[in-house]
């Protein structure tokens, strides 16, 4: 005879062993959408902090037995929170937006929308080239191609998915003959409070919601209005500024550690010699270190050349000599202007843009004296020599030395000296030429009697000449000099540059 009792404790051993209880009775999700497709749904464990036991895909329009709990459902730009019940069926809406474009976007055409996917996970969703999205029934905010765009559905369509269009316009900077690079043009939205910036190949198409936007290419600008399905095609113009082929461009980047470079529109920067797209309209130029600013005409598919002149002060320096090589200052002043465009530096070539106009050259250390170069010269080397200027002073009665200076004697000259230092020996740097040294005398026995004692010399390139000047002091100026003697030594320094002249 079976004994029940013992038979009833092994079945509920073996109901214990092989977990009997019965499973709870799962919840059921769908998420109803004009179209098919899929989305994605996170299991919650935990809201603080936020933790996900589990992942899954879900398909659009299709009831999703899933067990009882909290699930976060994401789908493009949004997401949900929902809580499945045993038995129970939970329905979100989706709706479909698209993006239409005014042709069929090609492979490298570029269409992107960026948007915040959920609040809880604080996660950013970039869609790119993806022209049709399944937003959950919501306000949603999307960034569409740089323009913030608000998605906000009625409470009429929460049961009801919905499908909204929106036109794109297209834009694109042509390619252009001869392009051996990967060019770029950049394109931001016009009066938006969010700062954006796409960027795009020449020759292919950036997908935008109709508006206003800039367009940039090497730092030129256009504005252009889109409309719905408007497409625009920018022809570049091509811009070069060129020099000779004499120029040595290296040389400013040994002499002073930068390059000479072109700055266009205030704040970008070309090579010289290299030929650069950039967008129809007026630019605005200037070569480094220069003030004189170039307004240049740019035409849509045109070629502009700029030319450039140059000039190089020659110091006479060893091809090595750092301590010699830049050390002087040069000026370069246009006719009837009274401060230079440009100031740079000795022993390399100073750029300029003018073709029209002579330019005068000077060289710090003889100020108010300039070398002209006439307009239309293409490249002009300037060679320096120097003049050791010795003061003899000395008292002769009923004179005195009131002025010495270096004068120019006319063309291709200009301007004269400051007032020599008439204690102490000055090295003064010149242009290779013919000079004069004036020397003026007041007469103390005759009111207002005042000579000049002229005297003409040669400066030859690299070379130094000394000249003594008889200097006539009053008896008490003489005899305040003689009493500083340490005072009338040459102040020029051994390891100074110009030392190696005396």
């Amino acid at each position: 005879m079976v004994n029940l009792r013992a038979l009833s404790i092994v079945v509920l051993a073996g109901c214990a062993l092989s977990a009997c209880e019965k499973a709870p009775e799962p919840g059921f999700l769908e998420v109803k959408a004009p179209t098919g497709g899929t989305f994605e749904i996170y299991r919650i464990a935990n809201d603080a902090p936020l933790q996900f036991i589990s992942e899954q895909v879900g398909e659009f329009n299709k009831a999703m037995p899933l067990a009882p709990g909290s699930y976060l459902v994401l789908g493009d730009c949004s997401s949900e929170t929902v809580i499945l019940y045993p038995g129970q069926r939970e329905t979100l809406t989706a709706h479909r937006l698209d993006f239409v474009a005014p042709h069929v976007p090609g492979q490298l055409d570029s269409f992107v929308v960026q948007c915040s996917r959920s609040d809880k996970t604080r996660s950013r969703q970039h869609i790119s080239n993806r022209y049709s999205l399944n937003v959950i029934h919501g306000k949603r905010d999307l960034l569409v191609g740089m323009v913030p765009m608000r998605v906000e559905f009625p409470d009429t369509a929460k049961d009801a998915p919905q499908t909204l269009s929106y036109k794109l316009a297209a834009l694109q900077v042509a390619d252009y003959e001869g392009n051996r690079q990967e060019v770029s043009y950049f394109v931001s939205p016009v009066d938006q409070l969010i700062a954006a910036t796409k960027y795009q190949r020449f020759g292919h198409w950036e997908f935008l919601l109709p508006g206003e936007y800039t367009v940039e290419v090497n730092g030129t600008r256009t504005r252009v209005t889109l409309g719905d399905a408007e497409e625009r095609t920018i022809k570049p113009a091509l811009f070069r500024v060129e020099t000779s082929s004499s120029v040595d461009l290296e040389q400013p980047a040994r002499v002073k550690g930068s390059p000479w470079l072109v700055e266009i529109n205030n704040g970008h920067w070309l090579n010289f010699n290299e030929t650069y797209p950039v967008l129809p309209g007026t630019a605005h130029v200037r070569i480094g270190g220069s003030s004189q600013l170039v307004e240049v005409p740019l035409e849509e598919g045109n070629s502009h050349v700029l030319t450039v002149r140059s000039v190089t002060v020659d110091m006479g320096c060893d091809a090595h000599d750092w301590s010699c090589l830049g050390d002087k200052e040069v000026t370069l002043t246009k006719p009837d202007e009274p401060y230079p465009f440009v100031e740079s530096l000795s022993d390399m070539p100073v750029l300029f843009i003018d073709e029209s106009l002579p330019v005068w050259v000077g060289v710090a250390g003889s100020r108010d004296i300039a070398f002209e170069v006439p307009a239309g010269m293409r490249d002009k080397k300037v060679s320096v020599g120097f003049v050791k200027l010795i003061p003899q002073p000395q008292h002769r009665p009923g004179q005195v030395t009131d002025l010495v200076r270096v004068d120019t004697l006319g063309p291709p000259f200009r301007g004269h000296t400051l007032d020599i230092n008439l204690e102490r020996p000055t090295l003064m740097p010149l242009v290779a030429g013919t000079y004069q040294l004036s020397h003026y005398l007041s007469i103390t026995a005759i009111e207002g009697e005042r000579r000049h004692l002229p005297r003409n010399f040669v400066i030859e390139a690299g070379k130094t000449i000394e000249i003594e000047i008889p200097v006539f002091f009053s008896e008490k100026k003489m005899s305040t000099y003689k009493a500083k003697p340490r005072e009338r030594e040459a102040v020029v320094p051994p390891s100074s540059p110009q030392a190696r002249y005396l």
